[in-house]
């Protein structure tokens, strides 16, 4: 479980429901299909605790929960020239 902060409000979130979490400053956004609340720590701090199978950080402010991704666009396989 999650403790998550909304409003005025603690909120605890299953694991199992979390879409993805995103960097927003010090804290974390925790977005899943029913909304979004902070927790107070930091996504740094957040990784080592989630289980590397199931969390993939897929950018420096983002780790999604892997059965939560349906499709992703293929990476370019060599650069775009610049002239």
């Amino acid at each position: 479980m999650i403790r998550a902060a909304v409003g005025n409000q603690v909120r605890l979130i299953p694991v199992d429901d979390v879409v993805y979490f995103e960097a927003t400053d010090k804290y974390v956004n925790v977005v899943t299909a029913d909304g979004e609340a902070l927790i107070r720590t930091s996504l740094r701090e957040l990784i080592p605790q989630l289980d590397p199978e199931r969390f993939w950080q897929v950018h420096r402010g983002t780790v999604v929960q892997i059965a939560e991704v349906a499709a992703a666009p293929r990476s370019a396989t060599r650069p775009a020239s610049c002239h």
